[in-house]
């Protein structure tokens, strides 16, 4: 009998490795033997050798999976450990912290039932850890542009948790109630903050206006009610339903007054989310800022649209890029195309003036009309007394002041309320912002 080859005794050592059935260890050998030496035995012994070896063959490739299983557990025990050894989650932080503020008011949590609501919320995302993760990569992306319009106005930076109640910070979100975008507008609130809303085009997507407006909706929400909390409640539930029960239940604060449960929960989930994004190392969240999405460094290009529409892929060409990252950036573009008239877009920070250089609307003709022929007959034109061009008018552009209404504004340049509000599409009840352009027409 010769000696077993040496990569033939390799191979049987290594698929034996690990296995505790040292007593079938003679099945491995014999057929060893009869593999490696030529030596034969009778056929009915090399059917049953051969069936026992693959029977043992699919218990050691069994017993490796449950081996590699193990040592995931276990290392994902030691990861546990590492993450309480360095003050990870144990009972302790579930808990919330003896003292929370919010935009500088401290919270009330010697009441029982403020406690209850809070933590109740707070105890919710602390059971999501995959959500807090992605809020907090999220926040490197958009926070950097919501703080700065925050300092900008002198507004406490507690409201920038605000947009991760309402949206998770997704600028494409909507809800069943039509809000949509980074701060959920319905339409007609982001209507009377300057933000449209069409077919082609929704700038409650657009993260800058849509954060401007939510800006400019939380400077008047303060001003009537000079309390953030109530403030809040009002921007989710409208300020006449805030002001209403107010007056019905006759208390001032927002611990005192009953709300719907959607409002209600609504302020204290936004408390909730600071308490936990403000330290989510306590609460067992640790993530390297390496990890953080960054956010899109873009500028503004103006595209002029005289034909029927536009293909996006035209823009992105001209500015050096594609299609994908035209829509990645402008998630306000709702169609492929942009219609007719002049747009605001972005794109990739220092392409501007190659797109400048580079763009060309293509030709698009006009569609034809098909029209029956008609037999002209002799028409004698005589001038009417009762239809005359209408009277050329001029138009002033108007800069909108701290403290404007559209009635002092109209009254300024001797014109109705009315006439106004229908030369710059509002209505006139609308709420103007300072900074806005309205246009006025005169004789």
């Amino acid at each position: 009998m010769s000696r077993l080859h040496r990569p033939c005794r390799q191979q049987i050592l290594a698929e034996c490795r690990g296995s505790h059935r040292a007593s079938s260890l003679w099945l491995i050998w014999l057929a060893a033997l009869m593999a490696c030496s030529g030596w034969s035995m009778p056929q009915a012994w090399g059917q049953e050798i051969t069936g026992g070896m693959k029977l043992l063959l699919q218990e050691l490739r069994e017993v490796k999976k449950a081996h590699a299983e193990a040592l995931a557990q276990v290392e994902d025990l030691r990861r546990q450990v590492r993450v309480l050894s360095a003050g990870g989650l144990t009972s302790v932080h579930y808990r919330l912290p003896p003292q929370v503020d919010f935009a500088g008011q401290p919270v009330p949590l010697g009441r029982r039932d403020v406690w209850e609501r809070l933590d109740q919320e707070f105890l919710l995302y602390i059971g999501r850890p995959g959500q807090v993760m992605l809020w907090i990569k999220r926040m490197g992306k958009y926070m950097p542009l919501i703080e700065e319009r925050l300092r900008a106005y002198g507004l406490p930076a507690d409201l920038k948790y605000l947009a991760v109640v309402e949206s998770s910070l997704r600028p494409t979100a909507t809800s069943s109630a039509g809000a949509a975008g980074l701060w959920q507008f319905i339409e007609t609130t982001g209507q009377r903050f300057d933000m449209d809303s069409n077919p082609f085009v929704d700038e409650r997507m657009d993260v800058i206006r849509a954060t401007d407006g939510a800006i400019q909706y939380l400077l008047r929400l303060y001003d009537l009610f000079n309390d953030w909390p109530l403030a809040l409640a009002g921007y989710n539930a409208g300020e006449q339903r805030v002001l209403n029960e107010l007056r019905e239940q006759g208390v001032s604060s927002y611990y005192d007054l009953a709300l719907p449960t959607e409002t209600e929960r609504f302020v204290y989930k936004i408390i909730a989310v600071k308490v936990i994004l403000s330290d989510p190392a306590r609460y067992g969240i640790v993530i390297d800022e390496q990890e953080y999405y960054h956010p899109p460094e873009v500028e503004t290009v103006t595209v002029r649209v005289n034909g029927n529409r536009l293909h996006l892929r035209t823009v992105a060409e001209a500015a050096g890029t594609h299609y994908a990252m035209i829509k990645y950036l402008n998630p306000q573009l709702r169609q492929r195309y942009l219609p007719r008239g002049v747009h605001q877009v972005y794109v990739p920070r220092g392409s501007g003036v190659l797109f400048t250089q580079n763009f060309q609307e293509p030709y698009e003709p006009e569609p034809a009309v098909v029209s029956q022929p008609v037999v002209s007959q002799p028409v004698r034109y005589q001038p009417s007394p009762r239809r005359q061009s209408p009277p050329v008018r001029k138009t002033i552009r108007y800069e909108v002041k701290r403290g404007d209404t559209l009635s002092k504004i109209a009254a300024k340049f001797d014109a109705s309320v009315a006439e106004l509000a229908k030369w710059n599409n509002l209505a006139s009840t609308s709420h103007i912002t300072p900074g806005r352009q309205l246009v006025i027409l005169r004789d």
